[in-house]
């Protein structure tokens, strides 16, 4: 396990621990804010940090991010499906999103949000990672999600909310997202030929409009 953490200004900075991206992997999602001196906000969901029960067994959390309403949108994987939650500054699941503060989609098995990114237009903008290295040409893509504020994806993205990009003859995935003027979308992540060890950085940039 290892971590992630993001922060606002000067507010209390959430964090949350970040599964491996195994699968199987059992437990919850989970979330927590501390203060600027690193004790836990207890003005937190009443305690300083949330679990989510987001399935009985195999959900875990693997990218997080601050929306631009100040809710706190966690992705992650829970069994077969792409799940996505939101939750409000005191700590409370956002009930307006997806179902009961939840919204599940499926998705094509190898897949966890990597890095998750608002786009300021009330939208979550997803770079999916492959679980493992990618070995076999239908793993050899970039893809990215997005998002509406209320959790459902955006069909004015890709046509269906996803977008997948080859990279010819080559193998990779994307790990990370960046926003850029006018909507543009940043996917960084590496890339190598199938049958090498070699491997290189690798930067698609997506059209995102506004």
């Amino acid at each position: 396990m290892h971590f992630a953490l993001w922060s606002k200004s000067t507010t209390p900075t959430l964090w949350f621990p970040k599964a491996n991206g195994r699968p199987g992997t059992s437990g919850r999602f989970a979330v927590a804010r501390l203060l600027p001196d690193g004790r836990l906000d207890l003005s937190f969901a009443g305690r300083g940090y949330r679990i989510l029960p987001v399935r009985e067994s195999g959900a875990y959390a693997t990218a997080g991010a601050l929306d631009v309403g100040g809710r706190a949108i966690l992705a992650g994987r829970t069994g077969s499906l792409l799940g996505f939650a939101a939750l409000g500054e005191s700590g409370q699941l956002d009930r307006s999103y997806g179902r009961r503060g939840f919204a599940l989609h499926d998705t094509r098995d190898g897949y966890v949000p990597g890095d998750i990114a608002d786009d300021s237009h009330r939208r979550i903008v997803a770079a999916l990672e492959s679980i493992g290295s990618p070995s076999t040409p239908r793993k050899g893509v970039f893809r990215a999600w997005r998002l509406r504020a209320d959790g459902s994806l955006d069909p004015r993205f890709g046509g269906d909310g996803r977008v997948a990009v080859r990279l010819g003859s080559r193998l990779g995935t994307a790990r990370s997202v960046a926003l850029q003027g006018e909507g543009r979308i940043l996917l960084g992540g590496w890339a190598k030929l199938p049958g090498t060890t070699d491997t290189d950085f690798a930067l698609v940039r997506l059209r995102g409009g506004v």
